[in-house]
Formats: C-alpha cells, sequence, structure tokens
C-alpha cells in the first residue's frame, strides 16, 4: 500500500487494565496513498500522529455509528491505542453515548436518524465535495442533457450517481413537504404539487427537484457553511430531560463502587 507500514504490539503491563493492544503505522511520503475508509467497530481509538514538521497531534475516535474517508497527510508517524470496552468511561469520566457520532437529536423536521444515518454512511466526508454541482453530481438526480448552440434539451436524471443516496434524498423529499412548507424549494413548488391537475410524473419530477437542492444545502450545513436555520429549517424540538430515579441514582452509585 505505497509507503505505508503497519504493526501491531501488546500494551505495557502497566497500561493493559485499560489499552488492549497498541497500533502502529509509518507513512514515509514515498507515494501517494488513497483514502482508507475505517469502518465502524464498536471501539474506542486513541491515536497520536507525529507529521513530518515535528506537528504532533492526538485524536480520540469514538463508537463510530459510520464510516470514515481517512486521507494520509504525508510522512508521518502514527500510534493508536484500541481501549477496551468500558475503559473509556473511567479513564475520561464521560458517558460513552458523549463519545459516538450518532444522528444528533435536533435535526431538521423531515429529516429522520435514519435517513441522517443513510446520508452520512454512504457519504463518508462531505468536505470531498468542492462546489455544488459535485454533490448533485453524486446524488445522480442532475437531468441529462442535449443541448446545441441553437436548442436546449433536459430529459431524464443520469442516476449516474449513489443510488441509496438517491433513494434516501426521495424520501426525505416526500417529508419535506409535509413538515417543511416554508423551506424554499417546497415553497416554490408547493403550489403545482397540490394542484389536483398536476399528473404523477410531474409530481415525481418535483420531489426530484427538491431532493437535489436539499442534498446541496444538506452539504452547506455539514461542511460548516452555514446552519439549518438559516437555510428557513425547522428543527425538531429537544427531547425533554427527565431527572433519573432515586432507585436509578442507587443502581449507578452501586455500580460505580464497584469499579
Amino acid at each position: 500500500m505505497g509507503g505505508v507500514s503497519y504493526w501491531e504490539a501488546a500494551p505495557d503491563p502497566r497500561i493493559a487494565e485499560f489499552v488492549e493492544r497498541v497500533c502502529f503505522s509509518r507513512d514515509d511520503g514515498a507515494g501517494p496513498v488513497p483514502a482508507v475508509r475505517v469502518v465502524p467497530d464498536g471501539a474506542v481509538d486513541l491515536l497520536f500522529s507525529s507529521a513530518r514538521d515535528g506537528a504532533c497531534t492526538a485524536h480520540l475516535f469514538g463508537l463510530k455509528t459510520r464510516a470514515l474517508l481517512v486521507a494520509s497527510a504525508g510522512r508521518c508517524e502514527n500510534v493508536a491505542l484500541r481501549l477496551r470496552p468500558g475503559a473509556a468511561e473511567r479513564l475520561f469520566r464521560v458517558p460513552a453515548r458523549s463519545l459516538t457520532d450518532a444522528a444528533p437529536e435536533q435535526l431538521p423536521m423531515g429529516l429522520g436518524k435514519l435517513t441522517y444515518e443513510v446520508l452520512e454512511r454512504e457519504v463518508g466526508d462531505w468536505k470531498r465535495f468542492d462546489n455544488r454541482r459535485q454533490v448533485a453530481s453524486y446524488t445522480g438526480m442532475c437531468p441529462r442533457e442535449d443541448s446545441s448552440a441553437q436548442r436546449r434539451f433536459q430529459g431524464a436524471i443520469s442516476k449516474h450517481g449513489n443510488p441509496r443516496v438517491r433513494t434516501g434524498l426521495v424520501e426525505a423529499s416526500w417529508r419535506l413537504v409535509q413538515y417543511q412548507p416554508t423551506y424554499q424549494p417546497v415553497a416554490k413548488w408547493l403550489p403545482l404539487l397540490t394542484n389536483p391537475k398536476t399528473t404523477r410524473s410531474k409530481r415525481k419530477q418535483i420531489i426530484v427537484a427538491i431532493g437535489r437542492q436539499f442534498s446541496v444545502d444538506w452539504w452547506r450545513v455539514r461542511t460548516g457553511r452555514c446552519r439549518a436555520q438559516d437555510l428557513g429549517f425547522k428543527l425538531k424540538p429537544k427531547p425533554p430531560v427527565v431527572a433519573p430515579s432515586s432507585r436509578a441514582k442507587s443502581a449507578l452509585a452501586r455500580s460505580t463502587r464497584k469499579h
């Protein structure tokens, strides 16, 4: 795999209580290294990376729910500690749920957690798209075009992109019509969608157009270019905070004493 070497070792006995194994990798920068797709494995890793210029960074990778695209940063050395189950909570004094990248509680109404996870797992890293055209092309929801100097013809969508992303966007678009009537793409097409004279095929075309625009807007949100509220999305209300019962507090105290 280019100029990358990788090996593993047993942890030092002094940290074996918390660490399952130690992983080492080195990239000598001898050749181009493609991005590596890291799949969810239900573990917590503590990664230390040292670059060629001497800069050292530390990252805590929690309980991943989706794959990550990790690209090589050139010549560097890495040491990763694979933590044992439950060790992260004892080491960092935080609950395991705070170390995960699962769907947030507050999402735009109409975008369910399942659709959110499908989009995140399939796309991987939204920052790999440089502009809105690349996003729309990846979805395969762009119309085919046959144009010349005198005419312009747009046909059915190309379907060249990711079919699972396309399906998720279509499902989300139908829900956005119901829950986000003030969202600009929905508001634009809502009169035609609700017109009884609109044909079924035309409604499908409208939903595809909404899905295509939503994919671009969601790319803007996920890359930090704007907030969902700035685009007119109504967010789901935060779930109420329920105080733990005395019985639950007692059980938690007993569990803590055992450790």
